[in-house]
C-alpha cells in the first residue's frame, strides 16, 4: 500500500464491507492497521514512520477520537468514501504523508462532514494532483490559513459548513481570486 487511493481500493474490497457500525470501531482500525503494518511500512520507507502511534493505533479516549485523521487506513478510506475523485490530490499522496492540505481538510469534523469546505481546500490549493504554488505559505493573504481564519468569519453570516462549492467560491473575498478555478 503506497498510497492512500491504495488503502482505499483495499477497505473498498474487504467482505464483508466495512460498515457504519464498523466506521467508528476504532478496535477494528487498530487491527487492521496493525496487521497491515509490514503492507504499509517496507524496509525502504522505515524512516518516514510518522512518530505518532494513531497512524496505526487509534484510542478509545477522545484523544483517540480526535487524532482519527492520523490513521493511515481509517483516512483515506473515509476521503475515498466521501469525497472520491474531488480529494485525487490527497489519494494519490504517499499513504504515510499527512501534508498541510491533507491534515487541514481532515483534521477538524466541522471541515471534513461539511457539504463542500474541503472540497473547496482542493479546488483552491491544488490542480489535481499537484499543489499551487505559494498556497501553504505560513502567512499571507489568499493561502491555505487565511481561508480557514475567513471561514470563521463567514460563519457568523453563513452556514459555510452546509453550503455546496460554488456558493462558497462566491462568497469568498478577492484575497482568494488567484486560486479559484476557471470557471
Amino acid at each position: 500500500m503506497r498510497t492512500r487511493r491504495d488503502a482505499a481500493e483495499y477497505v473498498d474490497s474487504l467482505s464483508p464491507s466495512v460498515t457504519a457500525r464498523l466506521a467508528d470501531d476504532w478496535e477494528f482500525w487498530s487491527w487492521l492497521g496493525m496487521y497491515h503494518l509490514p503492507d504499509i511500512i517496507t524496509p525502504d520507507r522505515r524512516q518516514r514512520v510518522s512518530a505518532v502511534h494513531e497512524t496505526f493505533i487509534v484510542g478509545e479516549d477522545n484523544l483517540g477520537q480526535r487524532d482519527r485523521h492520523r490513521n493511515y487506513l481509517w483516512i483515506s478510506w473515509r476521503i475515498a468514501s466521501q469525497y472520491g475523485e474531488d480529494a485525487s490530490f490527497s489519494l494519490d499522496r504517499d499513504i504515510m504523508e499527512i501534508g498541510e492540505i491533507t491534515r487541514h481538510a481532515t483534521e477538524s469534523r466541522r471541515v471534513f462532514n461539511s457539504v463542500a469546505v474541503a472540497r473547496l481546500i482542493w479546488a483552491l490549493f491544488t490542480d489535481g494532483d499537484r499543489l499551487k504554488r505559494g498556497a501553504v505559505n505560513k502567512t499571507g493573504r489568499g493561502t491555505l490559513r487565511h481561508l480557514l481564519r475567513v471561514l470563521g468569519q463567514l460563519e457568523r453570516t453563513y452556514d459555510v459548513y452546509g453550503m455546496e462549492l460554488d456558493a462558497l467560491l462566491a462568497i469568498l473575498p478577492p484575497d482568494f481570486d488567484r486560486w479559484k478555478p476557471a470557471a
